[in-house]
């Protein structure tokens, strides 16, 4: 599907890339404040996402969004960091949602 406002190849991989690096630094407060579940939730989250900027397509991008960004709401409930909202509007404009 192609539209004048979904956004590019490169912009879904500049939200990916701001996904990660959010999780990381959420990773190393929450490692310093010794909640070490939270740290495995947000790895949890994430540890896909290098393959898919690397062998990018709307199939993975999808499976993410529907499967694994599930499983992270479920987990985190409300205490979910809301500075993703951006990034995921961002990923579900790409998919058409």
């Amino acid at each position: 599907m192609k539209t004048e406002n979904r956004p590019s190849e490169a912009e879904a991989k500049a939200a990916i890339i701001s996904i990660l690096k959010r999780s990381l630094l959420s990773i190393r407060l929450q490692g310093a404040l010794g909640n070490h579940k939270n740290c495995e939730i947000e790895a949890d989250h994430v540890h896909n996402l290098p393959d898919l900027l690397v062998n990018f397509s709307d199939e993975l991008l999808d499976f993410y969004y529907k499967v694994e960004r599930k499983q992270y709401l479920a987990q985190t409930g409300a205490n979910y960091p809301q500075s993703y909202d951006a990034d995921w509007k961002t990923l579900a404009m790409r998919l058409g949602l």
